[in-house]
């Protein structure tokens, strides 16, 4: 009776170890697929000016050729890109939703482009007829019932109220709630322009 016993707690013993170990690899696989979608989508460091403001607005630095290149030398250094932000209201016939544009340059697409679930990734154009392609979160997009190359207008609010046409390339789904309901894709140079910045800021 002893050895039948002793046999029922070894096996209890083992699923439990099994089930740790199972629950450890569970967590750590969790937590590195976290960490490379804020990674990919939000980048490990931000240079930005100094501001007492959180305004989507800001003033702009300038990426000296120079220190780009020596940020790109440095050691642990994967990736460096420029991006550029505006906070605006997509416009539909039937409801408006607030939004952040982010600008991203070229170095920046092949990052973002394995979130896409539909549609395509927006190009990199330096023709300012060409720069007018977005990428929408699948749950604004679902939010808004728009669909992929519908035309969207969106305002910006400034001294004058600024409008821009732009069309769905494609919806994208980063699994990060607060990004996915918050951000919209464009060109880098699409911010740049309206902001009318020069192309190193």
């Amino acid at each position: 009776f002893s050895k039948f016993i002793i046999r029922i707690c070894t096996i209890a013993v083992t699923l439990s170890v099994a089930a740790m170990i199972i629950s450890t690899c569970l967590m750590d696989g969790f937590q590195f697929e976290i960490k490379s979608k804020v990674s990919n989508c939000w980048a490990h460091i931000h240079i930005k000016p100094y501001s007492l403001t959180r305004s989507m607005g800001e003033n702009p630095i300038g990426a000296d050729p120079v220190l780009l290149h020596n940020l790109k030398k440095a050691k642990g250094v994967r990736n460096v890109q420029m991006v550029a932000y505006k906070g605006g209201i997509i416009n539909t016939a039937d409801a408006f939703e607030g939004t952040v544009l982010r600008g991203i340059s070229r170095e920046g697409m092949g990052e973002l482009a394995q979130f896409i679930v539909a549609g395509t990734m927006i190009h990199a154009y330096s023709d300012s007829a060409m720069d007018n392609e977005i990428l929408v979160s699948k749950r604004i997009a679902d939010k808004l019932q728009l669909k992929l190359n519908q035309k969207l207008i969106l305002s910006f609010m400034g001294n004058q109220i600024q409008r821009r046409k732009f069309v769905i390339s494609g919806f994208f789904n980063t699994g990060i709630e607060s990004f996915d309901n918050q951000y919209a894709i464009v060109n880098l140079e699409a911010i740049q322009r309206m902001n009318r910045w020069s192309a190193d800021s």
